[in-house]
């Protein structure tokens, strides 16, 4: 009669040291196939100790049920599930959705993204975000918030038993805060002139004047519905969407704004009001029942156009002031062409002027410089909407007032954007202030 093998359970092992190899093992069964074969680990290690710790913790899994079984998923594999189940459940926007693409095809092409997120550890996410630092701020926010969700997703999902970002921070951008520029009085004297005048007929000119006159991000502004948006008799601008990009880098209609707070009403002055009536005088028919529509190519505008049309403004009619600076002969595209021009060569701190063309300019284009205009301070199309928060400041607007209008989610993000003008006023305020206490005799 044959002997019956005696029934072993999960948790048992054996634990034994192999001469030829100079290791200790740690042998444990976790569980059985269908066909009730076994199901065994190992560890291992050329310490006693060491070993002996791995064994009872893989001991202490088993008894526990938190033992994660080999998972080959791959990071961006796991991201995208995520994603997708967030978009078939109907948990995010679709412009959300889109922002989210975007994000993921970052780390869809880096290193990390085709690794196991089982072999992840927090060095390998370390050295991704410090890839990344010459990144802005708010995409390196969405780069780790995405990476943090999946590991999250990845532990409640029971592929891996530790996150690990658990002590990551999420680190600062590399990149300088950009200042905020708007224009002085005399330059937007000379746009609005410029937009009302030989650049009347530019497409994009009603645009960019009713950006002065409300804010309007320029997302916002290309959003705006005809009928829906605009309340003549009220004399309101309802702001509900804005322009954004789908998963192929197309302008599309978003269904909402950048921000919760950035849905919002606004009074229509009566210039605005003016100019909206000029818009739709001239206005024509078009899918999205848009304000304005590329109408040459049929699509949605882009940001991107407003951009190339506005710089082309600004410069063709210098309405921003330039500097004279000397700048290496390289940085000409196509130097043949400005043969004509002096050239000047570098001596100790000093610039010698050379009347007659380099003969090896060609050969050594670094040491030969000339004279190029340089805008004394960026500029796009968002600089309208600071503009016109500028000039509302300078006017004496709460600054509660205008943080509405502006869409803010807090009156402090109005006045951190926009604190060097509410300083450059500080001291008159303060003389208003000293001037009224002396007349209600508060003050000697």
């Amino acid at each position: 009669m044959k002997k019956r093998k005696k029934q072993r359970f999960n948790g048992e092992g054996s634990f034994y040291f192999d001469k030829s190899k100079e290791r200790w093992y740690g042998v444990l069964t976790v569980g059985y196939t269908a066909d009730d074969k076994p199901i065994r680990k190992k560890v291992s290690d050329k310490d006693l100790k060491t070993a002996q710790k791995k064994f009872n913790e893989l001991k202490l899994q088993v008894e526990n049920g938190t033992l994660i079984e080999k998972d080959n998923s791959l990071l961006r594999d796991v991201i995208l599930a995520q994603i997708e189940k967030n978009r078939a459940l109907n948990l995010v926007k679709i412009s959300t959705y889109n922002r989210d693409m975007h994000t993921y095809k970052i780390i869809e092409n880096d290193h990390i993204g085709n690794m196991p997120i089982q072999s992840i550890k927090e060095r390998d996410v370390l050295i991704f975000l410090n890839k990344n630092l010459q990144r802005s701020e708010s995409y390196l926010k969405k780069l780790y918030r995405m990476l943090n969700a999946a590991f999250r997703y990845a532990l409640s999902e029971n592929i891996i038993n530790k996150n690990p970002m658990l002590n990551i921070k999420r680190p600062k951008s590399q990149i300088p805060t950009k200042k905020v520029y708007s224009l002085t009085v005399q330059e937007q004297q000379k746009l609005v002139e410029v937009l009302q005048g030989v650049e009347k007929e530019n497409k994009y000119s009603a645009v960019f004047l009713l950006m002065l006159l409300t804010g309007l991000r320029p997302g916002e502004v290309l959003a705006l519905d005809k009928d829906k948006d605009l309340n003549f008799n009220f004399k309101r601008i309802t702001v509900r969407r804005t322009i954004t990009k789908d998963i192929n880098e197309r302008a599309c209609l978003g269904s909402d704004t950048k921000t919760e707070n950035g849905v919002r009403s606004i009074a229509m002055s009566d210039s605005s009001k003016n100019l909206l009536n000029e818009i739709i005088k001239k206005w024509a028919p078009n899918p999205f029942n848009l304000l304005f529509y590329d109408y040459e190519n049929n699509h949605i505008i882009n940001p991107n156009q407003l951009n190339s049309a506005f710089k082309h403004i600004v410069l063709k009619y210098k309405i921003i002031n330039y500097n004279k600076v000397f700048a290496p002969l390289s940085e000409k595209k196509n130097p043949v062409r400005f043969k004509k021009y002096t050239f000047y060569k570098k001596e100790n701190d000093s610039y010698k002027s050379m009347k007659t063309e380099p003969a090896d300019w060609w050969t050594n284009q670094k040491q030969y410089f000339f004279i190029k205009e340089v805008p004394e301070k960026p500029f796009n199309p968002h600089m309208l909407r600071h503009t016109f928060a500028t000039r509302c400041i300078e006017s004496g607007m709460p600054v509660k007032v205008l943080s509405k209008i502006l869409g803010h989610s807090d009156i402090e993000i109005t006045l951190n954007t926009y604190c060097d003008v509410f300083d450059s006023y500080e001291n008159d305020a303060l003389k208003q202030a000293e001037d009224y206490f002396k007349r209600m005799e508060l003050i000697s």
